[in-house]
């Protein structure tokens, strides 16, 4: 971003690139149905772990990136350096816009340095996995010794921009820490983000989208309040608009 104080030399955000929605759903059938539903207003698509066996996902990823839209698979990644590195060239070369690794796994300075040499031209980018946002302080105190999720969330955070990660998957309580500690450059995906209103589920550390962006949140994953809404494309409407409005204003702010 600029410093000049001049908006014009500014670059605007375009929020329907920033919202990933999550497929997450039993078969490739409704995946298909929720971005015929979407059509052009959604461009970024989660692939996760409850489509990743489903018979039909493979050509399913081979269809969002030849009709031009992006696809994330979140695969959390965690192996010796060979078999990462195997993973992320074969992501490459279909065309897979975005990846994560486990931030928890047993992952060396050695392994992630063989991982990353996948990257073909800087693609895919690859994102650690932070904390959970189905998790709390008090559930992190019992499994990592009284570490706090903010402790947390910055050493991984630490370790993903020392290994060159393009970013981390964080909650937007994290986002702003990780941008003034670690590296304003280190791309931030938010994901356990509910509008006003909506249930928050299984998550623990839930934001709105504009107050995940006004965080400083780069790109926002939204699942259920879309693809569990009777109308999916005025929920991903109504998302997209509030993301907009709070890009509009964060960069307004920063000129």
């Amino acid at each position: 971003m600029s410093s000049s104080g001049n908006e014009s030399d500014v670059t605007p955000i375009c929020a329907s690139t920033r919202l990933i929605v999550a497929l997450d759903v039993p078969s490739v059938e409704e995946a298909r149905s929720i971005i015929e539903t979407l059509g052009d207003d959604a461009n970024f698509y989660k692939i996760g772990i409850q489509l990743q066996v489903v018979t039909g996902v493979d050509q399913l990823i081979t269809d969002i990136i030849d009709s031009g839209k992006q696809v994330f698979l979140d695969y959390k990644i965690g192996d010796i350096g060979a078999s990462m590195k195997a993973n992320i060239r074969s992501s490459a070369l279909r065309g897979i816009s975005f990846m994560t690794i486990q931030g928890g796994a047993d992952l060396t300075d050695e392994i992630m340095r063989d991982a990353l040499d996948g990257r073909i031209d800087g693609s895919p980018k690859i994102f650690c996995v932070t904390v959970l946002t189905s998790i709390d302080d008090d559930q992190l105190a019992r499994l990592h010794g009284g570490k706090t999720v903010s402790e947390m969330v910055l050493e991984r955070a630490r370790k993903a921009a020392k290994w060159g990660c393009d970013g981390v998957i964080c909650s937007g309580w994290e986002v702003a820490s990780i941008k003034n500690n670690v590296c304003t450059d280190l791309l931030a995906i938010t994901p356990g983000v509910r509008p006003k209103g909506a249930e928050s589920g299984d998550q623990r550390r839930v934001i709105t989208p504009a107050n995940a962006i006004i965080s400083g949140a780069d790109y926002l994953v939204v699942g259920r309040p879309i693809v569990s809404h009777p109308d999916r494309k005025s929920a991903a409407n109504s998302i997209i608009e509030e993301m907009q409005e709070a890009f509009d204003d964060r960069i307004k702010h920063s000129s």
